[in-house]
């Protein structure tokens, strides 16, 4: 039997197991999913060079990765992009904070609620359902649905304002390219 393992993000590992060594394969896989997290977490502040752009591990409010851009020896035309990538950024990152903890606000409260009024009913410890979240789920998404379609315009809008800088530095990269 031949299994895909996705074990290391980017990586795949193809292999070939046999009831024999599954369990030595296994653990180390495993062994080198854990040595591969302690790294990535040694990694995980930006470099003191700023030769190269720095993409930062998920921030814990929105979920999303923060981008560190290089400052040493960067056109004029580059760092006014940056700049309002930048902005692009920090308005959606403010979005995503917000919109995540009210987000576990209402799951909270809604568990709370559920669980209050089931255990009244049935008298032992109760637990949710993935039936039962569901409701919930489709109830905020209902809720910020106006919310969620003014985001995506704002953010469609965003990001075609970002192209033509973006365009702009493609092509002094590449007249600097150029001239060698």
């Amino acid at each position: 039997m031949v299994l895909l393992l996705q074990v290391i993000p980017n990586q795949r590992c193809f292999v070939k197991i046999t009831k024999q060594y599954s369990h030595v394969i296994r653990t180390r896989l495993l062994h080198r999913a854990i040595v591969y997290e302690k790294e990535f977490k040694l990694r995980s502040r930006p470099p003191t060079d700023r030769t190269r752009d720095f993409i930062g591990p998920p921030d814990t409010a929105s979920n999303l990765r923060p981008i560190i851009f290089r400052s040493d020896n960067v056109p004029p035309v580059e760092k006014r992009y940056h700049e309002k990538y930048e902005n692009v950024m920090k308005w959606n990152q403010d979005f995503w904070a917000n919109h995540n903890k009210n987000f576990t606000k209402k799951k909270e409260e809604y568990i709370e609620q559920t669980l209050k009024s089931k255990s009244k009913v049935e008298g032992e410890n109760p637990t949710l359902t993935p039936g039962e979240m569901s409701v919930f789920y489709k109830q905020f998404l209902d809720e910020n649905y106006r919310l969620h379609t003014q985001y995506n315009i704002e953010w469609y809008k965003k990001n075609i304002s970002l192209l033509f800088p973006a365009l702009q530095v493609a092509i002094n990269r590449f007249v600097t390219k150029l001239k060698g």
